[in-house]
């Protein structure tokens, strides 16, 4: 057996070693919202997809941080110029949007992590990206049976990160245990909105 061998297997074995609650290094650098710790620990073969004894894996929690600094803007933006290309001075309502939604361009919907960075220095959002970009699993559920996508519109209610999570194709319709949905948590109008960036993904 190599050295190379044992070094290797030491590492990915301390990357994935979990603690109290079982609660893996990685868990514990995305509650620390560590950007340059996760990244160490996944280089370093730390599973994202482990979760703690809830079930909650890191995308749970990475999505349930503090985001009040993630801005909206670029979202806004999009369904500023949606708004526009429509009858001009009126808002759209449910029926206005179904018939307006097939006049959009697509393009004007693309969706990446900088739709709800705020500007480089943002570390919740980059490590959202990052566990996402890492084969982090956007549909994992937690001993509620709660997804990332449902933990989010609890708990940080960003916009952006919503959108961004829908972009990456998490199921709009999942429910938890006591079949509550993303709906439960978001206005009327938000959740039209979230159902526009379902069907041009």
């Amino acid at each position: 057996m190599s050295q190379q061998y044992i070094r290797t297997r030491s590492r990915v074995q301390w990357a994935n070693r979990p603690g109290l609650y079982r609660e893996t290094p990685l868990i514990s650098a995305v509650k620390a919202n560590d950007l340059q710790r996760v990244k160490l620990l996944v280089e370093s073969g730390a599973d994202v997809n482990t979760p703690d004894h809830n079930g909650w894996t890191p995308l749970h929690f990475a999505v349930q941080q503090d985001t009040d600094d993630v801005e909206e803007t670029d979202f806004e933006e999009y369904t500023d110029e949606g708004e526009q290309n429509g009858d001009e001075g009126e808002q759209n309502s449910e029926d206005d949007f179904e018939q307006n939604t097939d006049d959009d361009d697509d393009d004007e919907f693309e969706l990446d992590a900088h739709d709800f960075e705020h500007g480089t220095d943002d570390e919740t959002a980059k490590i959202i990206e990052f566990l996402i970009t890492s084969c982090a699993n956007l549909e994992a559920r937690n001993s509620y049976n709660e997804t990332p996508l449902l933990v989010a519109a609890q708990n940080s209610n960003n916009f952006g990160i919503l959108a961004y999570l829908l972009s990456c194709g998490a199921c709009i319709d999942a429910v938890d245990d006591e079949y509550h949905g993303i709906d439960l948590y978001l206005s009327k109008e938000d959740f039209i909105d979230l159902n526009r960036y379902t069907l041009i993904f």
